[in-house]
């Protein structure tokens, strides 16, 4: 099983930083489907001319589409938590490593019972 984990958006609660924040995790349960996948986003993101390290968020939507469309015969899936950044209170919330961690443990928290098998 491989786990991935990626988040958009910057985890701290500042001025000009965007209001959400946003953690996914990608888990797969074969290394060989992995490496398929893998294999397939480097030739999708040769053909778009994307660099192989790209914000997912910022393609337009033809891109999105194709980027998508190329990785759907890939068994995986995935989890995703959205924080509303100006409605989180407390001090811990104030610091971007506290608030990472928190949404961190949040997600692999909510991963354990794919992690354990017992959910399909």
């Amino acid at each position: 099983m491989l786990v991935f984990i990626d988040e958009s958006e910057d985890p701290s609660i500042k001025l000009g930083c965007s209001p959400l924040f946003t953690v996914v995790i990608v888990i797969f349960e074969d290394l060989e489907e992995a490496n398929r996948s893998d294999q397939r986003i480097d030739q999708q993101c040769f053909k778009l001319k994307l660099p192989k390290q790209f914000h997912f968020t910022k393609l337009c939507e033809d891109f999105l589409l194709a980027f998508l469309d190329a990785i759907v015969p890939y068994e995986f899936f995935y989890l995703s938590d959205r924080y509303q950044q100006e409605n989180l209170y407390g001090t811990d919330f104030r610091y971007a490593d506290s608030f990472y961690k928190y949404a961190c443990g949040l997600i692999f928290g909510s991963a354990k019972l794919y992690f354990s098998g017992t959910i399909y």
